[in-house]
């Protein structure tokens, strides 16, 4: 039996108040009209959409799973794109790249031109915020773009992925705070030469740290990109 536009509307209102994403739309949309179209009598449609949705994906819960299921397998894959755009830095050519900025942070540090983690940090930060403004324009522009769609899974794992970003960069915070707080309050008993190879190991894990969570939301922003050209082609 052939649906009229009108059945294959109501049929879209339907699948589109059960599921939350885009793909999971589609695919239930395109399941159930091409079950529909091989029955033969279809006195009440939305008792014959009802069965499908239970019979085929196992009601409202099966959805549910069937979304979480694809979220995590969506989430697996964006955060191995981003590893796998981290591993650039380290092979050719990415690795030329890494060796030039350590070769200059390496030489303003050893003739202390610059105040290297003032520096660093301000360049993490603008980093940081730059990345933010970017995801958030982009992500304007898709919800206008697709305002009558629901939205995309993969959103909820660059989500995710920038949230790992943050607390990241807030752990660097608070473990520098923490060491400037043992610093100050250990400095009376122990000798002034102690408290230098502190600070320098505390600031070397720091810097450290700092620098590869930056290869890291690199490498976020460059997936992100990646995902976005293709979504905005759809």
């Amino acid at each position: 039996m052939i649906l009229t536009k009108e059945q294959k509307a109501n049929i879209g209102v339907l699948v589109s108040n059960e599921v939350e994403y885009h793909e999971t739309y589609q695919e239930v949309y395109d399941h159930v009209i091409t079950s529909l179209e091989e029955k033969q009598d279809l006195a009440d449609l939305q008792r014959a959409y009802g069965n499908i949705l239970e019979d085929d994906f196992g009601g409202h819960y099966g959805i549910k799973m069937l979304e979480e299921n694809r979220r995590r397998i969506v989430r697996k894959e964006t955060f191995q794109k981003q590893k796998d755009q981290l591993y650039w830095f380290f092979k050719l050519p990415g690795l030329l790249v890494l060796i030039t900025f350590c070769s200059i942070y390496g030489y303003f540090y050893e003739h202390q031109l610059l105040n290297i983690n003032s520096v660093f940090s301000g360049s993490f930060i603008l980093l940081t915020i730059s990345s933010f403004i970017i995801m958030s324009i982009s992500n304007f522009i898709l919800r206008k773009k697709n305002r009558n769609r629901k939205p995309s899974i993969n959103n909820a794992s660059i989500k995710i992925m920038w949230r790992i970003t943050w607390k990241g960069y807030i752990y660097l915070v608070l473990f520098r705070v923490l060491c400037s707080f043992l610093y100050i309050q250990t400095s009376s008993i122990f000798k002034a030469d102690y408290h230098r190879v502190f600070i320098n190991i505390a600031a070397t894990i720091i810097d450290f740290a700092s620098f590869v969570l930056a290869l890291y939301l690199i490498a976020g922003l460059i997936v992100y990109k990646n995902e976005f050209k293709k979504r905005l082609a759809i």
